[in-house]
């Protein structure tokens, strides 16, 4: 008896430990602003961040409205999971790298080529080229992208 006790007690911890492993940086209520082709939404959300992944979601009465997953090789939405070029092809830009939009929602300066500003709580970053102009700015509770030539919006801003 004394040793069933001890397996249901370990494995009853390794169960809470690992739960307790996969906490995000970062979870927060932000206004999420999301203009492309194909997306146009500005309601409140949640953001959670981990190391090498994402996640926004916004709920309406109870109802999923958005539900995006950004994982180290794929994007799931409401439909489905989708490789990250797919993703930029579909609802961004084909040019744009594949973790370009994972590095936004991180507050990571892109990685293309441009100047960047680095200011007290953040930075701006400035991209321009014959496929995108892009202006990126991050603070410490805001985060905006833009990029005129494709007509993209990406903010988060902490509520």
């Amino acid at each position: 008896m004394q040793i069933k006790k001890v397996v249901i007690f370990f494995i009853f911890s390794i169960f809470l430990a690992s739960c307790s492993l996969n906490k995000p940086i970062v979870s927060n209520s932000y206004l999420v602003v999301l203009k492309t082709q194909k997306i146009k939404f500005a309601d409140s959300g949640f953001l959670d961040i981990w190391e090498n992944s994402a996640k926004i979601s916004a709920y309406f009465a109870g109802k999923s409205l958005l539900n995006l997953e950004f994982g180290s090789s794929f994007v799931c939405i409401d439909y489905g999971c989708i490789t990250k070029s797919e993703f930029n092809k579909d609802f961004l830009n084909e040019s744009y790298y594949d973790n370009l939009f994972l590095d936004v929602v991180q507050k990571k300066t892109l990685d293309l080529d441009g100047e960047v500003v680095n200011k007290e709580f953040g930075f701006v970053q400035k991209i321009k080229n014959e496929k995108f102009d892009i202006v990126y700015r991050v603070s410490k509770d805001e985060t905006f992208f833009r990029d005129r030539q494709n007509n993209i919006i990406i903010k988060f801003k902490e509520l």
